[in-house]
Parts: structure tokens; C-alpha cells; sequence
């Protein structure tokens, strides 16, 4: 904290850093969607199948016979 009041602006130390790593921030925004888009076609073609094939099977575990 204190490096960060002496060494000046936060947002002039946010910016030399993004200048030294070469990060753009249109292209981290493009990721972040694709991110969400494929976080969200995750959860609904294979997280909610499997949790039912799951609750299915727990359920047949546990029915008496």
C-alpha cells in the first residue's frame, strides 16, 4: 500500500503495466464473452444432464425394492 502512494497514480501504474504486458482491452473483452457463451453452454448441455442422470441414479439407490 504504501509503494502504491509513493509510487504516484494507481491508474498510471495500472496503465504501464497493461503497456508492459501488451494487454488490449478489446480483446480481453471478445474473451470474456466467448467465456460467458461457452460457461453458459456448458451449464446447459452437459452440467444440468448430468445432474439429472445423477438425482436419477441416486433415486433408484434408493428406492426399496
Amino acid at each position: 500500500m504504501i509503494y502504491f502512494l509513493a509510487a504516484g497514480n494507481i491508474s498510471e501504474i495500472a496503465r504501464d503495466t497493461a503497456e508492459t504486458f501488451g494487454w488490449n482491452p478489446w480483446i480481453f473483452l471478445s474473451q470474456v464473452i466467448s467465456f460467458v457463451i461457452v460457461a453458459l453452454a456448458l451449464r446447459r448441455f452437459a452440467y444440468k444432464p448430468i445432474l439429472a442422470v445423477l438425482h436419477k441414479r441416486r433415486e433408484q439407490i434408493h428406492r426399496p425394492n
